[in-house]
Protein backbone atom coordinates (compact mmCIF):
# COMPACT_ATOMS: atom_id res chain seq x y z
CA UNK A 1 0.00 0.00 0.00
CA UNK A 2 0.94 3.83 -0.43
CA UNK A 3 0.01 6.78 1.12
CA UNK A 4 0.25 10.33 -0.38
CA UNK A 5 0.90 13.93 1.08
CA UNK A 6 -2.28 13.65 2.00
CA UNK A 7 -2.55 10.93 3.85
CA UNK A 8 -4.70 8.67 1.45
CA UNK A 9 -3.86 5.32 1.52
CA UNK A 10 -4.41 3.22 -2.03
CA UNK A 11 -2.42 0.00 -3.56
CA UNK A 12 -3.58 -3.00 -5.91
CA UNK A 13 -4.77 -5.60 -3.90
CA UNK A 14 -3.21 -9.24 -3.79
CA UNK A 15 -5.01 -12.58 -3.44
CA UNK A 16 -3.53 -16.14 -3.74
CA UNK A 17 -5.95 -17.27 -6.09
CA UNK A 18 -6.51 -17.28 -10.32
CA UNK A 19 -8.19 -16.31 -11.77
CA UNK A 20 -8.16 -12.95 -10.00
CA UNK A 21 -10.95 -10.81 -8.32
CA UNK A 22 -8.29 -7.97 -7.00
CA UNK A 23 -8.91 -4.12 -7.87
CA UNK A 24 -7.05 -1.37 -6.81
CA UNK A 25 -8.46 0.47 -4.27
CA UNK A 26 -8.66 3.70 -2.23
CA UNK A 27 -9.25 3.94 1.90
CA UNK A 28 -11.86 6.42 1.87
CA UNK A 29 -11.61 8.97 5.59
CA UNK A 30 -14.90 6.71 6.26
CA UNK A 31 -12.96 3.44 6.56
CA UNK A 32 -14.49 2.67 3.39
CA UNK A 33 -13.29 1.29 0.32
CA UNK A 34 -13.35 2.80 -2.91
CA UNK A 35 -12.95 0.47 -6.16
CA UNK A 36 -11.30 1.28 -8.88
CA UNK A 37 -10.16 -0.62 -12.01
CA UNK A 38 -9.80 -4.18 -11.53
CA UNK A 39 -6.36 -6.40 -12.06
CA UNK A 40 -5.87 -9.14 -14.49
CA UNK A 41 -3.73 -11.86 -13.23
CA UNK A 42 -1.41 -12.90 -10.04
CA UNK A 43 2.12 -11.52 -9.58
CA UNK A 44 2.42 -7.41 -8.63
CA UNK A 45 5.83 -5.49 -8.54
CA UNK A 46 6.04 -3.02 -5.77
CA UNK A 47 3.80 -0.13 -6.95
CA UNK A 48 5.41 3.96 -6.65
CA UNK A 49 3.32 7.00 -6.66
CA UNK A 50 4.29 10.26 -7.52
CA UNK A 51 3.61 13.66 -6.79
CA UNK A 52 0.26 14.10 -8.71
CA UNK A 53 -1.12 10.89 -7.32
CA UNK A 54 -0.48 8.32 -10.19
CA UNK A 55 0.86 4.89 -9.08
CA UNK A 56 2.63 2.58 -10.93
CA UNK A 57 3.64 -0.83 -10.69
CA UNK A 58 3.70 -4.22 -13.18
CA UNK A 59 0.97 -7.07 -13.35
CA UNK A 60 0.31 -9.87 -15.64
CA UNK A 61 3.33 -8.50 -18.04
CA UNK A 62 1.59 -5.17 -18.02
CA UNK A 63 3.52 -1.62 -17.23
CA UNK A 64 0.37 -0.17 -15.33
CA UNK A 65 -0.32 3.20 -13.85
CA UNK A 66 -4.12 4.39 -11.90
CA UNK A 67 -4.30 7.89 -11.55
CA UNK A 68 -6.01 10.14 -8.80
CA UNK A 69 -9.60 9.62 -10.03
CA UNK A 70 -8.84 5.94 -10.23
CA UNK A 71 -8.56 5.41 -14.22
CA UNK A 72 -5.90 3.11 -15.12
CA UNK A 73 -3.83 3.07 -18.19
CA UNK A 74 -1.49 0.74 -20.28
CA UNK A 75 1.82 1.96 -20.31
CA UNK A 76 3.46 -0.81 -21.85
CA UNK A 77 2.43 -4.65 -22.88
CA UNK A 78 4.89 -7.90 -23.19
CA UNK A 79 4.06 -10.89 -23.55
CA UNK A 80 5.49 -12.26 -20.35
CA UNK A 81 3.79 -15.12 -18.56
CA UNK A 82 6.86 -15.87 -16.11
CA UNK A 83 6.36 -15.80 -12.69
CA UNK A 84 8.16 -12.33 -11.88
CA UNK A 85 7.43 -10.14 -9.51
CA UNK A 86 10.05 -6.84 -8.60
CA UNK A 87 10.04 -3.12 -7.70
CA UNK A 88 8.88 -0.03 -9.29
CA UNK A 89 10.56 3.06 -9.28
CA UNK A 90 9.45 6.73 -10.35
CA UNK A 91 12.67 8.81 -12.18
CA UNK A 92 13.20 11.93 -13.10
CA UNK A 93 11.03 13.74 -16.00
CA UNK A 94 8.52 11.08 -16.11
CA UNK A 95 10.63 8.05 -16.27
CA UNK A 96 9.92 4.09 -14.97
CA UNK A 97 12.30 1.54 -14.06
CA UNK A 98 11.30 -1.36 -12.88
CA UNK A 99 13.24 -4.41 -11.37
CA UNK A 100 12.27 -7.85 -11.68
CA UNK A 101 13.33 -11.16 -9.95
CA UNK A 102 11.69 -14.27 -10.67
CA UNK A 103 10.74 -16.19 -7.17
CA UNK A 104 12.19 -19.88 -6.62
Amino acid sequence: MLVNEQGTICGPELENSLPSTSRFRRLAQNNTLVDGPSLTGYYTSCPAMDREGTTVFRRDGKLLAVDADLASHELFAMGDDRNVMGRTLLLYDGRVSTARWAPD
